[in-house]
């Protein structure tokens, strides 16, 4: 059997839990005024990379609605509290 790449046993998580993820994001996001003023409501899709020790890095845009919508997603995971990072053999 070929050596296949080892899968992450514990994936990064918010701090707390991720009813604390549901709070901060609505608590901290700037809603964009031109979906304020259309009442649009919006999912923007951001891959993102969380490092040793907590940190995102390298967001990236997966599903984009326009412009501020992303702009506005990229600051929250860029802005949110340190992550617990992923582990895998007991190791992050």
């Amino acid at each position: 059997m070929k050596n296949r790449p080892q899968i992450v046993a514990i994936e990064s998580s918010f701090p707390d839990g991720v009813q604390k993820w549901v709070s901060y994001l609505p608590n901290n996001m700037v809603y964009p005024e031109r979906a304020l003023t259309n009442n649009i409501q919006y999912k923007v899709v951001i891959l993102f990379i969380v490092d040793k020790e907590g940190h995102v890095f390298s967001p990236e845009i997966a599903q984009s609605l326009e412009y501020a919508a992303d702009h506005e997603a990229v600051r929250l995971i860029v802005k949110s509290p340190s992550l617990a990072p992923a582990m895998q053999d007991g190791k992050n």
